[in-house]
């Protein structure tokens, strides 16, 4: 949640701090044995993200956190294979939620989101391919972190 609000990557493209949140997720995912790994660090971000010290321009900014982390979580937990590729394709369709769960809570509740004055298609390309690339990046650094502590 920090980086999210710290990290400016100046891109102005939906989904660009997929590059670091789905690092973030994908790290915890691959390097912690507990089950639930990336939905407890996407509940602690949402969490904060809810202060008003976070910064945050959105209140949805908790629902997104926590649908991504469980999306990682299950999705995961059908990988046979740790490899950082399919990983980041599991990052990929955790971070795709916020741009649906924005369309269904503009839909429902009425709410208005910037990023969906558009239409859905770039929303979704944009979070699908920073969230590939971050979710890969997570995942080799927690794989080879992993790899390396299991040598000791």
């Amino acid at each position: 949640m920090t980086l999210h609000v710290s990290v400016d990557w100046a891109l102005k493209l939906p989904g660009h701090h997929g590059l670091e949140w789905m690092a973030l997720l994908m790290f915890a995912r691959t390097l912690s044995r507990e089950r639930y790994a990336a939905t407890i660090a996407a509940m602690s971000a949402a969490t904060v993200s809810v202060l008003p010290l976070a910064g945050f321009h959105e209140s949805s900014m908790g629902v997104s956190y926590l649908l991504a982390g469980l999306v990682v979580d299950g999705l995961s937990r059908l990988v046979q294979r740790p490899q950082a590729g399919v990983y980041g394709l599991v990052a990929a369709l955790g971070h795709a939620t916020k741009p649906l769960w924005k369309l269904a809570a503009s839909k429902s509740l009425g709410l208005k989101f910037g990023s969906l004055l558009t239409g859905l298609t770039v929303p979704m390309l944009g979070h699908l391919m920073f969230g590939f690339v971050g979710g890969v990046a997570g995942a080799l650094a927690g794989l080879a972190v992993r790899e390396r502590l299991s040598r000791r």
